[in-house]
């Protein structure tokens, strides 16, 4: 599955399902490194811990921040 892309790639996912009939929308949210999606794929097993957005970025060095 997106083999171009490295196992440290960030990846983001929501999902909003507006609802008509009843007072409350679903709302569904994943996120990780394409490592760690990777794993839980292959193994079938759900990783406890992921990788966020703010720990993505400050394990990061860019141009701007070095």
């Amino acid at each position: 599955m997106y083999g171009d892309f490295p196992d440290e790639t960030f990846i983001s996912s929501t999902q909003i399902n507006f609802e008509s009939i009843h007072k409350h929308d679903a709302l569904a949210e994943a996120f990780g490194t394409f490592g760690e999606l990777r794993h839980e794929l292959r193994t079938g097993e759900h990783a406890t811990e992921k990788t966020d957005l703010a720990t993505w970025l400050g394990a990061r060095s860019t141009a701007v921040l070095a």
